[in-house]
């Protein structure tokens, strides 16, 4: 069952076993958002954000910066990196490290016991490429199943 603010309560365990699925259930559509400190590849991934099609469910977790946020991005997304601090739309968010939101991420979609198919409104060209890039960066492990998947 979903909980809000899942991905902040989360104790996390990077040694955890690959979650097992019900492959006779009918894959679960998932659209999600990448929000970032810039349009290049190697900016900050500073929010992940998902939301399950049928059963309503929803994802959310910031990420601490390690780097300023440009202009142009804050402009798109709202995001502020004051005095150490992220910031939307003016307010302070609470933060963890990339490693602590994909990890939070990664458990969000096992809760569904099935497969999840990731769709995103800019996928192929942004958000797909730099949830992979983080993956990378973090050097998560990364479940056979999930290597073979397609990314467009």
């Amino acid at each position: 069952m979903y909980e809000s603010n899942y991905g902040l309560r989360n104790n996390f365990d990077f040694s955890s076993e690959v979650a097992h699925f019900n492959n006779d259930l009918e894959p679960i559509i998932i659209i999600f958002d990448i929000e970032t400190g810039g349009f290049e590849k190697t900016d900050d991934t500073l929010q992940i954000a998902a939301k399950s099609i049928c059963e309503k469910y929803e994802f959310s977790i910031y990420i601490q910066p390690t780097k300023s946020i440009t202009e142009e991005a804050s402009l798109v997304n709202k995001l502020y990196f004051d005095n150490g601090n992220l910031e939307y739309d003016g307010k302070q968010v609470i933060t963890v490290s990339l490693e602590e939101a994909l990890s939070s991420f990664y458990d969000f979609l096992c809760l569904f016991k099935r497969k999840c198919v990731l769709i995103a409104h800019n996928c192929e060209a942004f958000d797909g490429p730099r949830l992979v890039a983080a993956i990378h960066k973090t050097q998560m492990n990364i479940p056979e199943e999930i290597k073979k998947a397609k990314t467009n």
